[in-house]
């Protein structure tokens, strides 16, 4: 997919301190599908434990088939993704600056491309404190120019968390939204000010855009605090995803309609409705992930083609208040020109238009009316209580006298596990 400016965006919509907050980016429009993971988990959220042998995993594809040489940093940052005030030795053991020398050329693809792979830390770099960091990638001939930055963590595990999934107390809100009651158990850590000292982030599948942060907490008592205020870490339940295949070009895959391969590969989407707001529907999904993979192929990693994915959403009429757009962790649920679905008066549909490479993807709908900030899914997608989410705690510490926030927990939690 074409994004001039954010791809798989990891985006807060709030911060702590009224500052910019960093967010991930793609600077150049050749550099596609960037991934960063869990070496373990493919897609997981790029989360690594300290003093683990534990490493992330760090894809991207350039649509250039010509060969560039392309080196790394990595930034140390606080919770609210500003720089630390710390220099590098304090969190890097080795090089600052580093060769990405793994490299694959498109393999039986009719659009080319070259796959770059990183898997850190490694012999060259060694990353000695937890916390929020962040990669940059740049061209060696360019250091001022990125290509990418991307966000990821590294825990240090000191404390427990204990949850609750409640409904809203709000009545009318009861089969729609869940609420997250949560206890922080912090015996065994020195704490001088427990209500000033934590700082906690949570995010409902990966999605960082509409994300819970620095939530305060009700009260505390000896060793524990807790997070159970009336009106605080509710979210949407919202609907189980819609899913496409678009694993292959020789025959109709799940959601696809039809394939035209006279002029590249081209796909064509089952046109897309409203869902009924008023019945849910259980479903497997992928809570709004997706998987890079082609049927035919070996590796997918260099022989997945990439795909114009032609979506199709029939509102009824056009809608005068504002857009729709296609969101998803593919686009980091990013509400931007790219995602964002036009109008044809001829069908009486929204359309839209994404080079996506080939895989099973998850999505939704959104709308944004005009000036708003933020998104509107559930008036598309329906909201339900019944629906299975993740949810993903991180949990900031600063201790007296410390210039940096450490991650002292983080806790991934499924709401029907």
């Amino acid at each position: 997919m074409k994004l001039k400016s954010c791809f798989f965006c990891l985006l807060f919509l709030a911060n702590f301190a009224n500052a910019q907050i960093l967010a991930d980016k793609v600077y150049d429009e050749s550099t596609q599908t960037v991934l960063l993971y869990n070496s373990k988990t493919e897609q997981s959220l790029p989360i690594i434990s300290m003093n683990s042998n534990e490493t992330l995993t760090l894809l991207f594809d350039q649509l250039d088939a010509n060969y560039q040489n392309f080196n790394y940093r990595i930034v140390h940052c606080n919770a609210d993704w500003t720089p630390s005030n710390l220099s590098n030795i304090e969190y890097i053991e080795g090089f600052t600056d580093n060769y990405i020398t793994n490299y694959k050329f498109s393999f039986n693809t009719k659009q080319s491309y070259i796959n770059y792979t990183l898997v850190f830390p490694n012999t060259d770099v060694k990353l000695l404190l937890s916390g929020n960091y962040y990669i940059e990638v740049f061209p060696a001939a360019d250091v001022e120019h990125p290509i990418l930055l991307k966000r990821f963590f590294v825990v240090d595990n000191k404390i427990t968390i204990a949850h609750l999934l409640d409904r809203s107390t709000v009545v009318n809100e009861r089969n729609k939204k869940q609420k997250i009651n949560f206890d922080l158990l912090y015996a065994n850590l020195r704490v001088d000010n427990p209500m000033g000292q934590f700082r906690i982030v949570l995010v409902q599948n990966n999605r960082f855009d509409n994300a819970k942060i620095n939530i305060k907490p009700s009260f505390f008592e000896n060793g524990k605090l807790i997070y159970n205020h009336v009106d605080a870490n509710v979210f949407d339940g919202l609907n189980e995803y819609r899913r496409m295949d678009i694993r292959t070009v020789r025959f109709l895959g799940e959601h696809v309609s039809s394939i035209d391969l006279t002029e590249g590969n081209n796909m064509y989407l089952t046109t897309d409705f409203v869902k009924n707001p008023d019945r849910y529907a259980n479903d497997l999904d992928m809570n709004g992930n997706f998987k890079i993979r082609r049927i035919d192929g070996l590796n997918s990693n260099i022989e997945a083609d990439y795909i114009q994915t032609h979506f199709s959403f029939d509102y009824g009429a056009q809608n005068p208040f504002g857009d729709y757009y296609v969101l998803g962790r593919f686009n980091n649920w990013t509400a931007d020109e790219q995602s964002k679905l036009s109008y044809n008066p001829s069908y009486r549909k929204y359309e839209a238009n994404l080079l996506l490479k080939q895989g099973i993807y998850n999505y939704q709908y959104g709308f944004k009316a005009k000036g708003a900030n933020t998104l509107d899914v559930a008036s598309v997608e329906g909201s339900f209580f019944d629906t299975e989410n993740d949810y993903t705690f991180f949990v900031y510490f600063r201790k007296t006298g410390n210039r940096y926030d450490e991650l002292i927990a983080t806790k991934v939690i499924n709401t029907i596990r």
